[in-house]
């Protein structure tokens, strides 16, 4: 599976992928929140090939713009509370390297994927 993690903030977000075993595929990328950047943003991500999830933080709103634009391009998106993501680090630098973070918390035995009620709506849990 390949991973695309999230930090989201108010204009840009930081954006890193990483492939199966930890092959970096995109070192931690700043994206702006305009069309064009997003758009080209979910273009990157279906190269990827069709096994590829987006895991970003819950921000406020300013995640929406993000996810929906990815979900419409038909791209897993999956939306967790930045507390959960906080918890379940263990490392003290996880400012530096959330977006490693996340992708870590994704790909961890304890953790597995719920729906929400509209079907589409997703999120993490520990188990």
């Amino acid at each position: 599976m390949n991973a695309v993690g999230i930090d989201v903030s108010k204009g840009r977000s930081t954006v890193a992928i990483l492939r199966p075993m930890g092959e970096v595929v995109q070192l931690p990328e700043d994206v702006t929140h305009d069309a064009v950047s997003l758009e080209r943003l979910a273009y990157r991500i279906l190269a990827l090939g069709e096994d590829t999830k987006v895991l970003m933080e819950a921000t406020g709103r300013y995640h929406e713009p993000i996810a929906a634009e990815l979900h419409e391009h038909g791209i897993f998106v999956s939306v967790v509370n930045p507390l959960v993501i906080h918890n379940y680090s263990t490392d003290s630098s996880v400012r530096k390297g959330l977006s490693t973070t996340l992708i870590r918390f994704t790909s961890s035995p304890q953790t597995r994927r719920t729906t929400g009620p509209c079907g589409r709506c997703t999120g993490w849990i520990r188990a």
